[in-house]
């Protein structure tokens, strides 16, 4: 056996070994503290002292924080946005299309009132949680001061979300919603209370760099395919099932389709019965083809003259090349993309029993839905040339430009999934990769 005088010598001590983890509570306080913090406060100082001793990592203040922090993340994940300030509560369809601002409305709605009232606690928990900090390791102090509360990036994301929240409580201010918005930072706040959740991300973050050809490639490849789209998809998604044979003239004595309230204006609803009862009597037969002789010079409310679409002209010679002060009514009852063709999976001819208009109830004095004998029509408020059929207006919708309505539903993600310029179609054609949402619009 080796003496014991070389036995000794070779032992590694667990104290003094390089590899050992550095525990979360080493070095509490720091050897670094500013002499004191915000000027006031200096090390020896009782409320100091208490303060440091509350901001103990993984001390029982550290995990009522984190609780907090949860409990405030599943509070917001309750929210109803059903409720839209600028709405009566009563009003839930298109509320979102015509509000004021696409904001929950505490009116109306107990979970909403609820979320609301709870944002005071959350929001004063959090306040003190950052002065004991402050005052604890010093707000920013000189470079030697590294262990200053603002020079931590997590602390950084905790003041951040704690000010603007205080900002949104104050009275006076108007309602930004860009002050709401931050909101949904708080759930970030978990990882600066997790050692793992940190280190975690932090190999994340430092993996970015490695990845840079990786992401370089995939977006070579979203490119190619996003300019095929663009050449073979270019405007297609504009086509909607239309209450029209033809575009029609805006009303003399009816600007919008909606009020107030997102219902429909009864002179809208007057002009619509009207005119697809024009086209009932006058240009389709029972049968709902083109039995009925038709004069197209006695028509009061075709925008034009002229064919929707017409392949012997070109884009400057199409008589669609000058927009006009007209509109195409959408079938609000489909809102699938539909065939201009006629040869893809949806044609609105075939939708003979589906196709509504409104007549007038004699009993109630109201317009209400009921169905015509023919199929609707599938156009475009673009003609095939490429041309604007309307202008640029925001009658009769109000809320959003009559050259979008086609496009504008949530099927389609409000017009974000297009192929009518390359960011949409980049955008697009990554929501197909990722089939989020994109197989809705297939089938």
């Amino acid at each position: 056996p080796a003496p014991p005088a070389l036995m000794s010598s070779t032992v590694i001590h667990p104290e003094s070994s390089s590899e050992k983890p550095p525990s979360d509570t080493e070095q509490w306080p720091p050897t670094d503290l500013m002499p004191k913090s915000l000027g006031i406060f200096g090390v020896n100082s009782p409320i100091r002292k208490a303060c440091l001793g509350l901001a103990t990592p993984n001390n029982r203040f550290d995990q009522f924080i984190l609780f907090c922090i949860v409990a405030n993340s599943i509070v917001m994940a309750m929210t109803d946005y059903q409720y839209i300030e600028g709405m009566p509560a009563s009003v839930k369809v298109n509320a979102t299309l015509n509000g004021d601002r696409w904001e929950p409305a505490v009116e109306g709605s107990e979970m909403n009132t609820f979320v609301s009232i709870m944002e005071y606690p959350f929001n004063i928990i959090f306040l003190l949680e950052c002065i004991i900090k402050v005052i604890a390791l010093g707000f920013y102090g000189k470079k030697e001061h590294k262990s200053a509360y603002i020079k931590d990036s997590w602390n950084k994301l905790d003041f951040l979300v704690v000010i603007v929240s205080i900002l949104g409580m104050l009275p006076g201010l108007p309602n930004l919603s860009v002050l709401r918005t931050f909101r949904v930072l708080r759930p970030l706040r978990t990882l600066a209370k997790s050692p793992g959740l940190r280190k975690i991300i932090g190999a994340v973050i430092d993996s970015i760099p490695d990845l840079a050809n990786v992401i370089v490639l995939l977006c070579f490849v979203l490119v190619i395919f996003t300019i095929a789209g663009l050449v073979f998809w270019n405007g297609i998604l504009h086509a909607r099932c239309r209450l029209t044979p033809f575009p029609i003239k805006m009303p003399a004595n009816c600007d919008y389709k909606y009020d107030s309230d997102g219902e429909e204006t009864a002179c809208w609803q007057s002009y619509i019965a009207t005119v697809t009862t024009y086209y009932a009597t006058t240009y389709y037969d029972a049968s709902g083809t083109y039995g009925t002789p038709y004069d197209a010079s006695a028509d009061i409310y075709r925008c034009l003259p002229a064919e929707n679409d017409d392949a012997d002209k070109d884009k400057d010679s199409s008589p669609w090349s000058v927009p006009q002060d007209c509109i195409w009514p959408l079938d609000d009852g489909d809102t699938r993309v539909c065939s201009l063709e006629g040869t893809g999976m949806h044609n609105c001819g075939a939708q003979i029993q589906n196709y509504p208009f409104r007549t007038l109830n004699a009993t109630s004095g109201l317009y209400e839905p009921a169905y015509t004998p023919y199929g609707s029509t599938c156009g475009s408020d673009f003609d095939m040339h490429g041309n604007a059929r309307f202008i640029s207006s925001m009658l009769p919708y109000g809320s959003i430009d009559r050259m979008v309505d086609g496009e504008f539903s949530e099927d389609l993600s409000f017009g974000y999934t297009s192929y009518d310029n390359f960011f949409r179609a980049f955008t697009a054609t990554f929501q197909a990769c990722s089939m989020e949402g994109w197989t809705g619009i297939m089938y």
